[in-house]
């Protein structure tokens, strides 16, 4: 009913009317977008940990430290470090860029998406797609914190909305397609799928001269590949870097030796399993292990997709065979979908970490399921209700506000806010004039250490203690003086994070070296106590 299998010609009048639907469409999705994302902005009360770190690149790009570009835990230079430094440029405060990069781009991503969704679906349908994504809880918290993916979610889904366009496999298309993809690998290396998939699908799509496709397509991002090699090799011939692009084959060899790894442990536990562990438990688990990193991807899969909505991507895959036959299309975002949870499934094996957003990757290519079964459901609300479109929407798109508002409106962070007060209680006491060195070794170091320094024109390590966790931390005396020697001036104690193996803090002399200016507690790291040198 609702499913255009071909661009068909209309007159004039109405294909006028049919744009102004689709801006005023658009326009209100932007709006909506916009307004609970800044709202989600305004309810956190500090940045995500990572943040820090990509902060820390673009302090070093705007201030000129070339050698601090990579020297701190990210080995790369990023696309969203540099539009951070762009937007620092006008707003003069970190955070509100960092921040605001995210923002932009995560109401900017609503665009290519609903022009997207647009290629295969009429105005009514697209515009619930448009919703659903712009109130996805995991989206909405992504587009707030100082992270990549905002920026990938946008050249991906711009990459998919020119190569689906019927003008899409011409060379310009292609070109254009092969562009967004780039920015987007340049943003996060798991968008390497787009680029990989889309020459096979050119190659299986059924028209003429497939490989000329496929050359015009590759061809810029092996010019920039050659040329990337080729100015290192000039410039520093003993360190030609692979940016990221050996990620991808270590992906497969770090997957199965986790797999191969967890195996031989499960069987040596098996023959030395403590009384509350079953051996034939072990036995099994050890069977079952691969069908675990399933149960892995589809638990996060389904908080990324969100429970409410997951019955109609269900939905959409009725009657998925006719859809292909109508529009071959549709295979090349069924290839991406599959390609994406092979990825994810590879993955879980390196070490067991799996965080929602990574599944942007099977969620934007899955958007024409999830059409479908908004195109199913219309239809019974139609017949069973006889509602007409309008209504359905209407009484649709309600019922989204609905289920996702709880969850975008919810406070973010404030547990964690304790360790920016730290950080701005030292950056109060000593200025900015200067780097301030902080002795901490906690998960909460990179926001004292980050904070303690946003006022120095620099762009100083937020992850610095892990240096410091190799530090002889056994006697109190020769700990301190490294600290001396290291212009240390304050030192942030937190019961549960101090190294097992180091001197006992609270039972030492250390009143004689230090002066306590203030406590807190935190449910994951106990009592908090800042210290500064006498």
């Amino acid at each position: 009913m609702f499913f255009r299998k071909a661009p068909v010609c209309v007159p004039e009048n109405n294909r006028r009317r049919a744009a102004q639907n689709d801006l005023s469409a658009l326009s209100l999705i932007l709006i909506l977008g916009l307004a609970i994302r800044l709202f989600a902005w305004g309810q956190t009360d500090i940045m995500n940990s990572d943040g820090t770190v990509y902060i820390q690149q673009a302090r070093a790009i705007y201030f000129g430290l070339w050698d601090a570009v990579t020297s701190c835990t990210i080995r790369y230079p990023y696309i969203n470090s540099l539009l951070i430094a762009g937007f620092y440029a006008l707003c003069k405060n970190w955070v509100t860029a960092a921040t605001a990069v995210s923002v932009f781009f995560g109401v900017l991503t609503l665009i290519p998406l609903y022009g997207l969704s647009r290629n295969f679906f009429s105005a009514g349908v697209s515009f619930l797609i448009a919703l659903i994504h712009a109130m996805n809880p995991m989206l909405v918290d992504g587009s707030v914190d100082i992270i990549r993916d905002p920026v990938c979610w946008f050249f991906t889904l711009c990459g998919l909305w020119v190569i689906t366009r019927p003008q899409g496999r011409l060379p310009s298309g292609l070109l254009l397609a092969c562009a967004a993809f780039i920015l987007a690998i340049w943003a996060r290396i798991e968008s390497v799928i787009f680029f990989l998939v889309t020459p096979l699908w050119l190659l299986l799509d059924g028209r003429e001269r497939p490989w000329r496709r496929i050359l015009i397509f590759v061809a810029p991002a092996a010019l920039l590949l050659l040329m990337g090699f080729g100015i290192q090799w000039l410039w520093r011939p003993d360190s030609v870097s692979m940016y990221r692009l050996q990620d991808i084959p270590l992906w497969l060899t770090r997957s199965f030796a986790g797999y191969t790894r967890l195996t031989a442990t499960l069987r040596e536990m098996i023959f030395q399993s403590p009384q509350s562990l079953s051996p034939e438990f072990l036995q099994n688990l050890k069977d079952i292990i691969w069908f675990v990193g399933f149960g892995v991807v589809f638990q996060n899969a389904l908080e990324t997709f969100f429970y409410p909505f997951v019955i109609l991507y269900l939905m959409g895959l009725g009657g998925l065979r006719k859809r292909i036959a109508a529009d071959g299309r549709i295979v090349y975002l069924l290839l991406l979908t599959l390609t994406g949870f092979l990825l994810l499934y590879l993955m879980v094996f390196i070490d067991w970490q799996m965080e929602n957003r990574w599944l942007a990757i099977v969620l934007f290519p899955s958007f024409f399921f999830l059409g479908a079964g908004l195109e199913r459901l219309i239809s019974w609300l139609h017949l069973r209700f006889n509602l007409k479109q309008g209504a359905a929407i209407v009484l649709i798109g309600l019922a989204v506000l609905a289920a996702t508002l709880p969850k975008d409106i919810k406070p973010r962070g404030d547990d964690k806010v304790i360790y920016r007060t730290i950080g701005e209680t030292i950056a109060d006491r000593e200025g900015s004039g200067k780097k301030i060195e902080i002795m901490t070794v906690g998960v909460s170091s990179r926001w004292i250490l980050f904070y303690a320094n946003l006022g120095f024109r620099g762009a100083p390590c937020p992850d610095e203690f892990y240096h410091y966790r190799e530090w002889d931390g056994r006697e109190y005396g020769p700990f301190v003086e490294r600290m001396k020697a290291k212009g240390m001036k304050y030192l942030v104690w937190e019961e549960r994070n101090w190294p097992a193996d180091w001197f006992d803090f609270l039972l030492s002399p250390y009143g004689k070296d230090f002066v306590l200016l203030g406590q807190w507690s935190h449910p994951d790291t106990g009592k908090i106590l800042l210290f500064r040198a006498r």
